[in-house]
């Protein structure tokens, strides 16, 4: 099936209507559809959707699966759903929740929650911002996407079961201490994930298929915390357990912030394969990795932790990005 016209008779499209029509490139859902079911649409090739105003109700993942889906508008006169700031997604208006996304969506800060199976078979989603509003990713919310990172926001408190399910792109991850639940099979076969950061000092109780590739991850936690974690049930079982400092721009761990973080921030900018320091607090604008940023703000941090008897005046600090950058006004650039 490459085309469909619905009737204006049509008033609900039913659990997997359309599943796995992946012909079917377009589809014009009509004004007199009020409730569109779970998976109507899922693994179809739809490139964009409108949802009209009178649709009162939507099922999990309607589109998921749906790879070629860069557009989802919800019409400006629903009272139920929005696509506030042309964010690309389905919003419910009453609780903020982002119900369905595709792989152009931007979350707004007013989203509060991500709703289960939102971004599920995106495949072609390989990065993907969570704003601070955030306290709850529900399950599956992206599972099997292309994402290669991922940073968690410290106002998100919960990792619903399988969030992460099959991201087998997925190389890292940044666990903030905000989480105090990760649900089963949340990273569940990830199969490149190497590098999991967490910055929570007692270990959260997690099950057996949280992390499936543990065995070849190293576990990033807090200064002080490696006894605990070597010691607790399948966080033990990473292949290396490494404390981080909690020093901000302290590259190399060693507890001081000077001139030989900067060198270990350049190289493990530099090395494109190393995962040491993608978690440390070199990380400074949390991208997951060690960027010309992160290694402008460490400069600044450096300066302005100098006495000013020794800097007289500013001192300029040549960039990638701005050769009037100056590094003696304390602080970050």
């Amino acid at each position: 099936m490459t085309s469909i016209t619905i009737p204006n008779s049509i008033t609900s499209i039913g659990y997997e209507a359309f599943y796995n029509c992946s012909g079917l490139t377009s589809i014009d859902i009509p004004n007199s559809v009020t409730s569109i079911g779970s998976g109507a649409f899922s693994g179809c090739r739809l490139t964009s959707v409108t949802i009209p105003s009178s649709v009162s109700k939507i099922g999990v993942s309607p589109f998921s699966s749906c790879s070629a889906l860069t557009s989802i508008i919800v019409d400006d006169r629903n009272p139920v759903f929005d696509s506030r700031e042309g964010c690309n997604a389905i919003v419910r208006t009453s609780d903020n929740k982002l119900i369905e996304g595709c792989i152009n969506t931007s979350i707004p800060n007013s989203v509060n929650s991500i709703g289960e199976g939102a971004f599920f078979g995106c495949s072609g989603l390989t990065s993907v911002t969570i704003p601070n509003s955030v306290t709850s990713i529900g399950d599956y919310a992206f599972g099997q996407c292309g994402l290669n990172s991922i940073t968690i926001p410290n106002s998100v408190t919960s990792i619903g079961e399988g969030t992460f399910y099959n991201c087998v792109s997925l190389t890292s991850i940044t666990i903030p201490n905000s989480v105090s639940n990760i649900g089963n099979y949340a990273f569940d076969r990830c199969s490149s994930l190497i590098s999991v950061a967490i910055k929570n000092e007692t270990p959260i109780n997690i099950k057996k298929g949280t992390f499936s590739n543990r065995a070849n991850a190293i576990l990033y936690v807090p200064k002080g915390a490696k006894t605990a974690y070597a010691a607790a049930d399948y966080w033990k079982e990473f292949k290396e357990i490494v404390e981080i400092s909690p020093n901000m721009g302290d590259a190399n761990g060693d507890g001081v912030v000077n001139v030989a973080d900067v060198v270990e921030a350049v190289n493990a900018m530099n090395d494109k394969t190393s995962t040491k320091f993608k978690f440390s607090y070199a990380d400074l604008n949390q991208k997951g990795k060690i960027d010309q940023t992160d290694i402008d703000i460490i400069v600044n941090l450096i300066y302005s932790n100098i006495p000013k008897l020794y800097i007289p005046e500013p001192v300029p600090v040549p960039t990638q990005g701005d050769r009037n950058a100056v590094g003696s006004g304390g602080g970050f650039l």
